[in-house]
């Protein structure tokens, strides 16, 4: 379960950080169907990760 914290600056409280070990982002990763991680890169972007998914096939459709 990831740790959820809002920005103290935003009183919306819709943004903040949400926090996700490897392992589990490996886990989310196998449960998606036609998904293929290409790429891990911690930290990429100051505090945060990038990933690199790509699709078995339709490329160039929907995601999810």
């Amino acid at each position: 379960m990831p740790a959820i914290r809002p920005y103290d600056e935003d009183p919306t409280g819709e943004y903040g950080l949400t926090l996700h070990s490897p392992a589990s982002i490996g886990q989310w990763i196998q449960q998606q169907p036609g998904v293929i991680l290409r790429g891990y890169f911690e930290p990429a972007w100051g505090l945060q990760d990038v990933l690199i998914l790509y699709k078995k096939s339709g490329y160039f459709g929907p995601l999810f």
